[in-house]
């Protein structure tokens, strides 16, 4: 998608009457001069109050346009971090649960996984310690053959053998995760990281700075207003204006915008106002303060003008921050996920073998004779 825009060409010249103003660098008013008639001075001032009433309205929903789009393309920049990082420690996770099933299963074959209430012994020392204790003593039926050494029956032997298979299957696959298929995923969530920090950082900024000139417009806005109403409240008071002490205004056709939020009839002592006669430098004189003014709306018209086509770059660099960041990822899990088949894929026929021998197995008295036999002359 793309940031809202300004209806209109900016720049063009619109009448302060068209509907459809928004964008519009010019304004005409319903009077000319006002010269020195007070009452027309007043009818002007009036058209500008209206005109600035309506800029302020326009240019907040514009902005809070302009807000709600990047904050809808800022979620899906934290998505796109929040997914690869999800995607290592899955990743990560299962080859590590493949180390801890393989570790557990050679602690099952050496006997020193569970103490003798049945309790997982998780402790390295505590179970080689259990081990020590355990292997010292003799102990059931030994294989004719090649299972003397193991101590356990011909029953037993053929299943322990296969977990042992099956462990260095799960350690092999982890440890291939850990040098081949991780470090993919690792640079690209950093990658992905370090765009979504500039990208965001940019986009930040924009609506900042748009923020800013408003703010700023809205400032000059009071001064400028607060010096004519003082000069009309005199009127009022005096009679005459005094050829206005604050060095009149324009209030004739001039270069302006408009935009949003009501204004407000300011006073030449409120703070707001006293600040940014500050930061004009103590200027009273009122037709330079409509310069600022009009100078200002231009200002703003251009600001949002950049800020569209830089919101609307950035748009389009997420598209291919999104595109190399899947194609990326997808390429990842490729290689992940066939890696994953393999392993379980393996473990059907390694568990085919015990099952045969299991099966193949003879258990009858003159077989059971022999056996012991043989053991009692080892011993």
């Amino acid at each position: 998608s793309s940031p809202p825009r300004l209806l209109g060409a900016m720049g063009a010249s619109r009448s302060y009457d068209s509907e459809d103003s928004l964008g519009a660098t010019t304004i005409t008013l319903k009077h000319g001069f006002p010269g020195s008639d007070p009452t027309l001075r007043i009818q002007v001032h009036n058209d500008l109050i209206a005109w600035e009433s309506k800029r302020r309205t326009d240019i907040n929903k514009l902005l809070e346009g302009h807000a709600e789009w990047w904050q809808k393309i800022r979620s899906m920049i934290e998505h796109a971090v929040e997914e690869i990082e999800f995607a290592e420690r899955f990743v990560s996770g299962f080859a590590k649960a493949g180390i801890m099933f393989a570790d557990s299963t050679q602690a099952v074959y050496d006997d020193k996984l569970l103490d003798d209430a049945g309790k997982p012994v998780n402790n390295s020392f505590l179970q080689n310690r259990l081990k020590k204790k355990r292997t010292a003593q003799e102990y059931s039926i030994e294989h004719q053959d090649s299972m003397v050494e193991s101590g356990h029956s011909a029953l037993l032997s053929s299943i322990l053998e296969a977990q042992l298979e099956i462990a260095q299957s799960f350690r092999d696959t982890s440890t291939h995760i850990f040098e081949e298929i991780l470090p993919e995923l690792r640079d690209l969530r950093e990658s992905t990281r370090a765009a979504a920090s500039e990208y965001e950082s940019i986009g930040d900024n924009i609506i900042a700075e748009l923020r800013r000139s408003e703010v700023e417009l809205k400032n000059i806005w009071d001064v400028f207003d607060a010096m004519v109403t003082g000069d009309l409240m005199e009127y009022t008071v005096h009679g005459s204006l005094h050829g206005s002490q604050h060095g009149g205004s324009l209030h004739g056709p001039g270069s302006m915008h408009n935009m949003g939020e009501g204004p407000v009839v300011s006073s030449v002592h409120a703070p707001a106002v006293k600040s940014t006669f500050r930061q004009l430098g103590n200027v009273e004189d009122g037709w330079l303060i409509e310069m600022f003014y009009r100078s200002t709306v231009t200002y703003q018209s251009a600001v949002f003008n950049i800020a569209e086509n830089e919101l609307g770059n950035l748009g389009k660099r997420l598209v291919g921050l999104e595109e190399r960041r899947l194609s990326k990822l997808h390429e990842v899990l490729l290689a992940f996920v066939p890696r994953q088949k393999r392993l379980f894929s393996a473990l059907p026929e390694q568990l085919r073998v015990v099952l045969d021998d299991l099966v193949g197995l003879r258990i009858d008295e003159e077989t059971l004779q022999g056996i012991i036999d043989e053991s009692i002359k080892g011993r």
